[in-house]
């Protein structure tokens, strides 16, 4: 019927072998006439195209590849945190991997064990970490690649049969572990694809490389900002934010408290007689002293509280929404916990006393220099 109107036709079909194999074909058929112009039948040519679809659906799936990894960059050079790379990796492997399961694991500051971060498809795992050792690819520095039923050697950290194979994908930088990239083979379903399942895993294989390694990449970049960020506003000696994060913060909750009307509480903390301290126990004593004192302090104040290290022996506290008397009291529970630490040093028990002093902002007034300085001055 398509040929009867144009008298020619070629359209993609599909035809069966004499064995039954169902293949891709290009049927090019044109209509028979007789010698008077009346249509009697028609000719066709059955083209097999298998390996033109195959190299065409290879093609494509290559750019489609290429342009999720270019999205992959993208999305995690725009993280901020290492927690939204586990949320971006989630996502793009579902769309890298549709066929797959499979999960990202991370290791740990012991650098012993590996922790489960996220996972996609139908990956099973009976606990969110293992160890370095249960891994074949993390012992062999190299990506681990099993065919379906070979029987070793398998990965301890599998918790079910890898029916039509796996690949584990160490994620590392620079000869340091990172974490792996685990990958479940699933049962392909693409017609073409169901005659080469070996071809479709070395195509794994390899995406499953370029994404380790895109990953171990943005992974260190972004753990390398977050410590030039962390050293930027924290005290390298205590861990407390530093006296520039401070003033940055004290404005911003200043300017805060003026929209909301409310208050912010300050309290100037001083440890007593350090210079006496120091001259007696030394300066590695002093120092042992000050670290403690800013672990104490980021235990003992609200997640919206900041402890910062003014300077020398000196710690400020900024409390949003706090009245006066509130911080009054908070400083008073600061200076009995302080009293009452247990602060050991080559085995001398040392005593270590704070004292306070209180302000508030705008009853100490709405500028910051006024209110620091009126802590600063009730301390004393």
């Amino acid at each position: 019927q398509h040929t009867l109107t144009p008298g020619q036709s070629v359209n993609q079909t599909s035809t069966r072998r004499k064995n039954g194999e169902e293949i891709p074909s290009l049927l090019a058929a044109s209509i028979l006439h007789d010698a008077h112009g009346s249509p009697i039948g028609f000719m066709g040519i059955s083209r097999d195209i298998t390996e033109q679809t195959r190299s065409e659906e290879t093609l494509r799936q290559h750019n489609q590849e290429l342009n999720l990894l270019s999205q992959l960059s993208e999305l995690l050079q725009a993280c901020r945190t290492e927690q939204e790379t586990y949320r971006v990796m989630e996502s793009l492997c579902i769309q890298f991997f549709p066929w797959d399961s499979g999960y990202l694991a991370i290791i740990d500051d012991s650098r012993t064990t590996l922790d489960i971060v996220s996972s996609w498809g139908e990956a099973i795992f009976e606990d969110q970490m293992f160890g370095i050792d249960d891994c074949w690819s993390l012992r062999r520095g190299k990506i681990h690649f099993v065919k379906p039923h070979e029987v070793g050697p398998l990965c301890a950290h599998l918790h079910r049969s890898a029916t039509h194979g796996y690949l584990c994908a160490p994620i590392s930088a620079s000869g340091e572990i990172l974490g792996i990239l685990h990958l479940s083979f699933g049962q392909y379903e693409t017609t073409w694809s169901t005659r080469q399942p070996d071809a479709m895993r070395e195509s794994r294989r390899m995406v499953a490389t370029r994404i380790a390694e895109h990953y171990a990449l943005s992974l260190v970049n972004l753990r390398l900002r977050e410590t030039l960020k962390h050293d930027a506003v924290r005290d390298e000696l205590t861990g407390m934010y530093n006296r520039r994060y401070m003033e940055g913060s004290l404005d911003r909750e200043t300017r805060r408290a003026e929209r909301r009307k409310t208050s912010v509480g300050i309290i100037m903390l001083d440890v007593d007689y350090f210079k006496s301290f120091n001259d007696t126990h030394g300066h590695d004593a002093g120092d042992m002293v000050l670290r403690e004192l800013g672990v104490f302090l980021r235990k003992n104040t609200r997640g919206d509280d900041l402890a910062c290290r003014y300077g020398g022996e000196e710690f400020l506290l900024i409390m949003p929404d706090a009245s006066l008397q509130n911080a009054k009291q908070r400083a008073e529970d600061l200076r009995k916990g302080v009293q009452n630490l247990k602060l050991i040093y080559q085995e001398k028990s040392l005593l270590v006393t704070i004292s306070a002093g209180v302000a508030s902002i705008p009853e100490h007034g709405n500028d910051v220099r006024d209110a620091v300085k009126a802590a600063d001055a009730a301390l004393y």
